[in-house]
């Protein structure tokens, strides 16, 4: 960053938050010194950009974009090449619990919906994904967990054809479920908003097309609150 010595560095130095709030001030003070910036926004993310640098783009963002630009993964890869979703369809409905949590220690339910941002190059067409591809990926990947008990598999004390046996102790004390295996998913770790979007990110990059480079997903945990899971590449 460029200290031009009446930039309000400090607010700079805040970019990691990403917030309007933050940013657009800092947008103005670039713009009236001369600076060549944009302000960009989008579902869950805003950024500006400059020659020299970009604020509020989180570091996995600018690895992908970093990444992208060095290996020439796709002939003609733009930086700024993204298509994002935000749709009310894309939601989905699960159990879990958190036996480390004291809050989330018992099992509970949840009505999360998801966003999804994809980015790679342009093809010849003009577009990344068609958005009517994207949006039907999406959705075939939520109905993974769709109405289903998501846990760790550290939790999971026996499986048979017919059954997930599930036992775990926690603060608000012990717990012990069995479910039908097609009503379980379960993850090599916490069953956190983070780790399932994790999950869902890389189910949906198995059924994209290579021109898809990367994926950010936010899974939204009811209202106002979640986690988000960006990956560069298949491996």
């Amino acid at each position: 960053m460029v200290d031009s010595g009446s930039r309000p560095v400090a607010m700079a130095e805040r970019w990691r938050e990403g917030s309007t709030e933050v940013l657009k001030p800092f947008f103005q003070s670039l713009v009236s010194e001369g600076v060549e910036a944009r302000m960009v926004e989008g579902p869950g993310f805003v950024y500006i950009e400059t020659p020299g640098a970009v604020y509020g783009r989180s570091q996995a963002e600018l690895d992908l974009l970093r990444t992208a630009k060095q290996r020439r993964l796709v002939p003609g890869f733009s930086p700024r090449s993204s298509l994002f979703i935000e749709d009310d369809s894309l939601h989905f409905d699960y159990g879990h619990a958190l036996p480390g949590s004291k809050t989330c220690s018992v099992v509970h339910g949840h009505s999360g919906r998801a966003s999804v941002e994809f980015f790679g190059g342009v093809g010849p067409n003009g577009m990344i994904l068609d958005f009517a591809d994207a949006k039907e990926a999406v959705r075939k990947t939520l109905k993974l967990v769709d109405h289903k008990f998501v846990i760790s598999e550290k939790y999971v004390v026996g499986a048979s054809e017919r059954s997930v046996r599930v036992r775990f102790e926690g603060p608000n004390g012990e717990f012990e479920l069995k479910a039908p295996p097609s009503h379980v998913v379960i993850l090599r770790e916490e069953a956190t908003s983070e780790n399932i979007a994790k999950f869902l990110v890389e189910k949906l990059l198995e059924g994209l097309p290579s021109a898809v480079e990367g994926v950010k997903l936010f899974v939204f945990e009811g209202v106002n609150k979640g986690a988000s899971y960006f990956r560069v590449g298949r491996t």
